[in-house]
């Protein structure tokens, strides 16, 4: 039998019995202006993205990955999963977080 690592929950930090609810989110840049036209295919845009890598060295890894995307992972217990459900974008900040219960 493989035992699997103990798990707290990520709302309520109490330790997860039974099963374990994954929540994974992912934030990313839009690209809703994105239109290539034919003027795009046919100019020389050479000057133009050697002026944009030189922005871009000017940004650390880490910010530049993190303005592009960013993804976040955590666990949950059943009863937080199930309030998670119903308002996700509530998360952390809702009052049902600090609500006590007799488990």
């Amino acid at each position: 039998m493989v035992k699997r690592k103990i798990e707290k929950c990520f709302f309520c930090r109490r330790q997860i019995k039974g099963v374990r609810y994954i929540v994974r989110s992912v934030c990313y840049a839009a690209c809703d202006n994105l239109e290539i036209c034919p003027w795009d295919l046919s100019a020389d845009l050479t000057e133009l993205i050697r002026r944009e890598i030189k922005k871009i060295r000017k940004i650390s890894g880490k910010k530049l990955n993190d303005e592009i995307a960013k993804c976040w992972e955590f666990s949950l217990c059943g009863r937080c999963a199930a309030e998670y459900r119903k308002n996700p974008a509530a998360g952390r900040r809702a009052g049902w977080r600090e609500k006590k219960d007799k488990r």
